[in-house]
């Protein structure tokens, strides 16, 4: 027994007691009552597939155990509407010799001619299902063609009962959609949404299948279905998520739905019903949704770390989005993709994020400053705004709140004072109503006791005093680095960088919304002195400075006066880093012999070898002024002087130094 689904075994009720009566018919042919098995475990079960049919099943099993002498079916199309499993079930059959038994009369499927007419009654059944199926598709699509044909309306719409779509008649409904996409168009994500709509507690509606109306917390699936529903632009659609059929490793059949993109849906019919939005805000709400995926192609949302250019910076050479790597919380540094994806042996080195967001910064500071005034202004009518919506929302909330108290209190005064039972939960129901009441009537009061923001012209003049201090806003502390992010993707649509292959010189592209585009020049950050450009020219400055007797500090502070700066941009130079370049200069020294000087010119590592003490004693000597010593100027190396006869008195105070002492005894035998 079977039928193809549940609305069926409710209403064609006449099928299913014909289908019981089989019973008898088997005990009509002579089988007994107690040997007639009944399987109806396929009861609202299509019969285009046998996976989830355990009743079929069930049969093909006691088929092959040769338990089963005859199959009954009102009709060859119960058993199966496929015909791979119709032909597996009378192979079967005729392997056991079990007869196949329906209202047009008996079969032997071991028959020729009866499996002739098995075949034909299996590809007739399939065939009939497919037939009706597209009939059915048919008049839906015709209907879909005319824009009528609706199953369900979002929120924020009612279906009437002959089929017409209108907006909801509760006018806080209509004001929580509108807010939904007033708060898009200003925030720009739904994550953002949420938030927005979460932190002001603005419910969002739904209406039950009887119509009853219901209020929700706003979640990220909630607003992203409502932003992609064209119905909110008074678009009808049909046809915008299509299927698919899988197959599992295992063989098994799954469908699954996708969306597709508007050029692709079977039915748009544009101006069909009332519009929250118009078409063209429709389109550029799915634009910026897709900008806000992560992709290669898209710029993304801005995230929370220090770089400011993630998702706007990409290569001028291979044109690929360049990513983010950070090797700590507060050093980004942006990379190229192209070895990731690409196979080429040219490296596409990245630079660090701090000098490129410095030099946007200083460019982005510069094209906000004529409008500082402007921007300001902007923001003090875009906040009342928002506090007079809210106020609207808080309105709403109060009248329906009013309106539950006066429901609840005149269902409690309907019911007899005697029916305690049903008396105490309305009660309950009339103190709930009046504690949201009073939540409701204290929001209003809060909202109404703050000051509005009006200006005069002293307020003007002050916040034309305010607006010049923007640089300071951007580098305060408490702005972070989201909020800078969002404010530069404001005015810059994207950067390119086109390092040169040489040198510290990058190309800086920055394109402006609008079309304008300007170019820069970024020193970039290098790794070693040899890679700067004025390495040459450095090393000058620090052999003449040297030679003139300067000291480390001093010389620091004018190649720092001229211009020069370390590698990998850490600052300015400093003592340290002076005295650390001065062996370099030994390299550059003219006339110097490699091997270093030869007697009677020695080294003091040479000297104190050749007497065999330490270099710590012998420096000690020269301090003394026991050895004659001269300190070269351009690497600041001591050279010693000791020809045969000073080498035989150096060895004299050798052999007269005490064990311990730094200082030798006197060469006529008293202590020093």
């Amino acid at each position: 027994m079977r039928q193809s689904n549940p609305l069926q075994m409710v209403e064609n009720g006449e099928s299913l007691a014909r289908q019981y009566a089989l019973r008898d018919r088997a005990v009509d042919l002579g089988w007994p009552a107690s040997n007639v098995v009944v399987i109806d475990q396929d009861l609202g079960l299509s019969g285009r597939g046998s996976e989830d049919r355990h009743g079929f099943q069930r049969l093909l099993a006691d088929v092959a155990q040769d338990r089963v002498g005859l199959v009954l079916a009102l009709e060859m199309s119960r058993l199966a509407r496929n015909s791979r499993d119709w032909h597996n079930l009378f192979d079967l059959c005729a392997v056991r010799d079990v007869l196949l038994v329906d209202e047009d009369g008996i079969y032997d499927p071991s028959d020729i001619n009866d499996r002739l007419i098995l075949g034909m009654k299996g590809v007739m059944s399939e065939m009939e299902l497919h037939v009706m199926k597209l009939r059915l598709e048919r008049g839906r699509r015709n209907k879909a063609e005319r824009g009528e044909l609706f199953h369900s309306v979002p929120w924020g719409y009612v279906l009437l009962p002959d089929g017409a779509v209108t907006l909801d008649p509760d006018e806080q409904v209509r004001a929580a959609v509108q807010r939904l996409f007033d708060a898009f168009l200003e925030l720009g994500t739904a994550y953002a949404v949420v938030r927005d709509l979460r932190r002001h507690d603005v419910k969002l509606p739904k209406r039950d299948s009887a119509g009853q109306l219901a209020w929700r917390t706003a979640t990220v699936t909630i607003v992203s279905t409502a932003l992609h529903h064209p119905l909110y632009a008074g678009a009808y659609s049909w046809g915008r998520r299509q299927t698919q059929t899988h197959v599992d490793p295992t063989g098994r059949m799954t469908q699954g739905r996708h969306h597709c993109p508007s050029e692709e849906w079977t039915v748009l019919l544009h101006d069909r019903v009332a519009a929250y939005i118009t078409w063209e805000q429709y389109l550029a709400n799915q634009s910026l949704m897709l900008e806000n995926q992560r992709r290669p192609i898209t710029k993304g949302t801005p995230g929370g770390g220090s770089a400011l250019l993630a998702g706007l910076l990409f290569c001028g050479r291979c044109g690929r989005k360049m990513l983010v790597e950070y090797r700590t919380i507060r050093q980004g540094r942006y990379s190229c993709t192209r070895r990731r994806f690409a196979a080429t042996d040219e490296v596409y080195g990245g630079l660090p994020a701090r000098g490129l967001d410095e030099l946007v910064t200083q460019q982005l500071l510069q094209a906000l400053s004529p409008a500082a005034i402007e921007l300001s202004l902007c923001a003090i009518e875009h906040a009342s705004e928002q506090r007079r919506q809210h106020g609207t929302q808080l309105r709403q909330n109060l009248e329906r709140a009013t309106y539950e108290v006066e429901r609840a209190e005149r269902q409690y005064q309907a019911i007899e004072p005697e029916n305690r039972l049903v008396a105490r939960t309305l009660e309950a129901n009339w103190e709930a109503a009046l504690k949201h009441q009073s939540a409701a009537q204290d929001a209003c009061d809060r909202l109404e006791h703050e000051e509005l923001i009006k200006l005069g012209a002293v307020e003007r003049c002050v916040l034309e005093a305010l607006s010049h201090d923007i640089p300071m806003l951007w580098h305060a502390p408490e702005t972070t680095a989201g909020e800078r992010k969002e404010m530069l993707r404001c005015l810059i649509e994207r950067v390119e960088v086109t390092r040169r292959s040489t040198g510290q010189q990058t190309a800086v592209a920055i394109r402006w919304a609008g079309g304008f585009e300007s170019r820069h020049e970024l020193c970039r950050a290098v790794f070693a002195y040899e890679q700067l450009d004025n390495y040459e020219e450095l090393l000058a400055r620090l052999g003449a400075r040297r030679g003139a007797g300067w000291r480390a500090p001093r010389i620091a502070e004018q190649l720092n006066a001229e211009g020069f700066r370390t590698p990998k941009q850490r600052g300015a130079f400093t003592a340290d880093v002076v005295r650390s370049l001065f062996p370099r200069l030994a390299g550059q020294a003219e006339g110097e012999n490699a091997s270093g000087p030869q007697p009677p010119r020695w080294s003091a590592d040479a000297l104190a070898e050749r007497l065999g003490i330490r270099v710590k004693k012998l420096k000690d000597w020269v301090r003394c002024g026991w050895v004659q010593a001269l300190e070269r100027p351009f690497d600041g190396v001591w050279i010693l002087h000791a020809d045969e006869r000073e080498l035989k008195r150096l060895e004299c105070r050798v052999a007269l130094s005490r064990k311990g002492r730094h200082y030798p005894a006197d060469l006529d035998g008293e202590p020093v």
